[in-house]
């Protein structure tokens, strides 16, 4: 096993990267960068029958959104390649052979019919009785296309396999968990818990960071390495991510995957910033961390033990804190990227005014791209039912306004109209801004109105008015 700390992310394209996979991947990236060693990208897709066309390439654009960069991957290639399982099934069969002439490993000729009736109390872990066929008997029935798979011979019911889990301490896992567990499906592939160890090996992985449902297969997975006289890696089991109702974040949840925060206006560095505090924390218990503060500061001796609370909230706020440091060149090349082209046609230096006055309000793109498409020019507004108070003031306003001569307007100009506005009529707070909030942008709440003088025409703020009047 190599000194140098390296880790490895294993996304299977069976659908969309979600949570729990962006804190996997990301937890290992984090270790990696840490410690100046090497973030591994290797795509498991041995189980046919759940693969899904394109999932990889679609994961690994995600990962690329993300920020998350790797060293050696299947598109990147590296000293270990191929990176993709499916290539790999040469390298798997020869260790296959090594287990079947060692004895470790056998021919299983069971039906399913068979399987099931094995199956009982007292053979709860299948201990197949075909792990004791002659060479012979082997020969006869392979000659006489007998459809079978390979099973990993488990010899040893009464031990204890024992290791030090990177997050949860001393583990114990007795080796009668699991019978003769299948190496080779009947299609001749290879499964995941065999593909995996050997990967592990030859790759030199240091340390597999992975969420707790696979500390079933770390069983298996030590059988193998025990079984070919290797060192087995450091394995480190994640907490689960729950969701509001308290039960498990699943991949399958529409609302765990990545693509609904991207689509929902998420920036990435915030959403690696939340996701890094679903069971993490820094040593001073900082909550706004950009990547390279992140990568600075981890450690595994900070994750934690207890299950992570999932709240959708919290990201928003986390969200709001990256958004509100970005430049207006910043925040505008992320929406267009990542909301809709078409906000490239805005003007960039009215972007950055509108950014200087209302950043502030914003935690998500989408808001800002709500926001934005209330200034589009000529915009059709809807029809309100003013009491005659309310047309009072918006027409005060209107003549207030039509007096100015400029294309803008000053904000401390508009300050004045409101001012006077309030004095001849008696009116303050919502009733004096209301009425004209939504004259101008056909909401009632929001951004100050002084403001909108900056952002909207005279002519445009005359036309709407008009509109509603």
């Amino acid at each position: 096993m190599s000194d140098q700390v390296r880790v490895r992310f294993a996304p299977s394209p069976t659908g969309s990267l979600h949570l729990g996979g962006v804190r996997t991947a990301l937890y290992n990236y984090l270790l990696a960068r840490h410690h100046q060693g090497s973030f591994v990208i290797r795509v498991e897709d041995t189980d046919l029958s759940r693969n899904i066309d394109d999932a990889a390439s679609r994961q690994l654009n995600d990962l690329k959104w993300l920020g998350l960069t790797w060293d050696e991957g299947p598109d990147i290639g590296g000293d270990y390649e191929p990176y993709q399982q499916s290539k790999r099934l040469d390298l798997y069969q020869s260790y296959v052979a090594t287990l079947l002439e060692q004895g470790k490993a056998f021919y299983c000729f069971l039906s399913d019919s068979e399987l099931k009736d094995l199956h009982s109390h007292e053979n709860r872990q299948l201990k197949s009785p075909h792990r004791d066929l002659t060479k012979e008997e082997v020969d006869q029935r392979l000659k006489a296309g007998a459809p079978y798979v390979i099973r990993f011979r488990n010899d040893a019911a009464d031990k204890v396999y024992t290791f030090k889990d990177l997050v949860h301490g001393e583990t114990r896992l007795p080796a009668n968990m699991v019978g003769d567990f299948v190496l080779v499906r009947s299609n001749g592939h290879p499964v995941y818990n065999f593909c995996c160890a050997i990967d592990d090996h030859l790759m030199k992985i240091t340390h597999v960071l992975r969420g707790e449902e696979h500390l079933s297969n770390t069983l298996r997975q030590l059988m193998v390495y025990e079984s070919l006289d290797w060192k087995t890696p450091s394995f480190g089991h994640l907490s689960m991510i729950l969701g509001p109702n308290k039960k498990k974040l699943s991949k399958r949840d529409d609302s765990a995957a990545l693509e609904d925060f991207v689509k929902s206006g998420f920036l990435p560095q915030a959403l690696l910033n939340y996701v890094a505090l679903l069971g993490w924390s820094s040593a001073d218990a900082t909550e706004y961390l950009p990547v390279e503060q992140l990568i600075a500061s981890f450690g595994l001796d900070r994750v934690h033990k207890s299950p992570a609370m999932f709240d959708r909230e919290k990201l928003r706020w986390i969200n709001h804190q990256h958004l509100v440091r970005m430049s207006a060149e910043h925040m505008h090349a992320a929406l267009v990227n990542q909301v809709d082209a078409k906000y490239g046609k805005v003007d960039a230096k009215w972007m950055d005014l509108f950014w200087t006055s209302l950043s502030q309000q914003f935690y998500t793109l989408v808001e800002v791209a709500e926001t934005i498409d209330l200034f589009s020019q000529g915009m059709k507004m809807p029809v309100l039912s003013l009491e005659d108070s309310e047309k009072n003031v918006v027409e005060s306003f209107k003549q207030g306004i039509d007096q100015v001569d400029a294309i803008y307007i000053d904000p401390e100009i508009i300050a004045g109209i409101l001012s006077k506005i309030s004095e001849e009529q008696g009116v303050k707070g919502r009733k004096l801004f209301a009425p004209i909030r939504q004259a101008l942008l056909g909401v009632s709440s929001g951004m100050e109105i002084k403001v909108l003088g900056s952002l909207l025409t005279k002519e445009e703020i005359l036309n709407r008015i008009s509109q509603i009047l």
